[in-house]
């Protein structure tokens, strides 16, 4: 496929995408309504604004104007990000079968270095200086907990033939208010590691809740200081990033539209760290450097208007697809790096990590047939 039918197919696809439910069924997957507060969808500002999902969610003339996103110079900028030969050794962080090769002018691969981390003496908070200070046991550490944050903005560095789509694709996610991408901060674990939970949530009448019944994935790692990119949070070990993406809305067996969700599977390496925002409050900035399989990517699917399906795998740049995984001297994985910003939110669902389990099976109505 060409790019630009490919943008064809976007306008199209997007087009037809659910505001995260329908009408009268299960607006969070599977599940159907149950008569409950009923689901808002996630605004890209955080904001509470009342709207339904579904039939009543904004429509495109209804979204943001550009001018309303990120403004660039909230983004970290190149000149703060390691110089080449500065940033750790790609192999360091990301086995070989999964190592994206770095490219000075497109972004910078995620690692902490174990001599940056620091936690200076305190005696309060007050002593502690910089984003989410907190004293504790006489030690000044971060700790956002419990803020949760949802995504604004995503910008696709890698595949770089196909990042363009891409972003349009989320960009019209976000603003569609079909996806909403949750960051909470769960604290301090035994050991000193500190816990990400990253999922699927939707808007309800009084803030954010995880999606119920679907994988909610967490992380445990440190934080760390870089000298150009400042405070830093990582994983420990090789993140495997669960997304799950609006795949369109389909009337079921019982005459209930539900929304039909694709598994959006990464591995790779993250960082997250805090970025102030326009409107003064302390949101989250987050670099994923990772890798999709491609036959992770033929499992993510979007419906077409006319209820054909449509895989990612055809959406993407078959260039892109230069990533050998299993050593047999084949391709077989996109590189996938992509920025993204997120904004603190009102949270409403139980304190973790009650309704967080990260192996959750994925169940979609038999109507969506993916």
């Amino acid at each position: 496929m060409t790019r630009w039918g490919a943008l064809v197919v976007l306008g199209v696809m997007v087009g037809c995408l659910p505001a995260g439910g329908g009408g009268g069924g299960g607006g969070d997957g599977s599940v159907a309504r149950d008569g409950s507060a009923g689901d808002v969808a996630p605004g890209p500002d955080g904001a509470a604004d009342g709207a339904p999902l579904g039939d009543g969610a904004p429509r495109p003339d209804m979204r943001p104007a550009p001018d309303m996103r990120p403004a660039p110079d909230m983004r970290p900028a190149p000149d703060m990000r390691p110089a080449p030969d500065m940033r750790p050794e790609p192999d360091a962080f990301v086995p070989a079968d999964m190592r994206v090769e770095p490219d000075p002018d497109r972004g910078v691969e995620p690692g902490p270095d174990p001599d940056m981390a620091v936690e200076p003496p305190c005696a309060v908070d007050r002593d502690c200086v910089g984003p989410w200070g907190v004293c504790d046991e006489d030690r000044c550490r971060p700790d956002p907990a419990p803020e949760v944050y949802a995504a604004t903005a995503i910008r696709f560095i890698e595949p770089a033939n196909s990042a363009d789509l891409l972003g349009a694709i989320f960009d019209d996610l976000i603003e569609s208010r079909a996806l909403g991408m949750l960051f909470e901060a769960g604290g301090y674990e035994a050991g000193g590691r500190y816990v990400w939970y990253m999922g699927n949530g939707v808007r309800r009448a009084l803030g954010y809740a995880y999606r119920p019944g679907v994988p909610v994935p967490q992380a445990s790692g440190r934080w760390w200081e870089d000298d150009f990119r400042g405070l830093l949070w990582s994983p420990d070990v090789r993140f495997a990033h669960r997304l799950l993406v609006p795949s369109g809305t389909v009337e079921n067996a019982r005459g209930e539209l539900v929304t039909c969700l694709s598994d959006w599977r990464l591995e790779g390496e993250m960082t997250l760290q805090p970025a102030a925002r326009p409107d003064g409050d302390l949101g989250v900035y987050g670099l994923v450097y990772a890798a999709m399989r491609e036959a992770d990517a033929a499992r993510v699917v979007f419906r077409l208007g006319n209820g054909a399906l449509i895989r990612l795998t055809e959406l993407l740049d078959q260039a892109d697809l230069r990533i050998d995984t299993d050593g047999d001297g084949l391709a077989d994985a996109y590189p996938i790096v992509y920025e993204v910003d997120a904004a603190p939110v009102d949270f409403i669902g139980p304190p973790p990590p009650e309704g967080r389990d990260p192996d959750a099976p994925l169940v979609n109505d038999p109507a969506c047939d993916l």
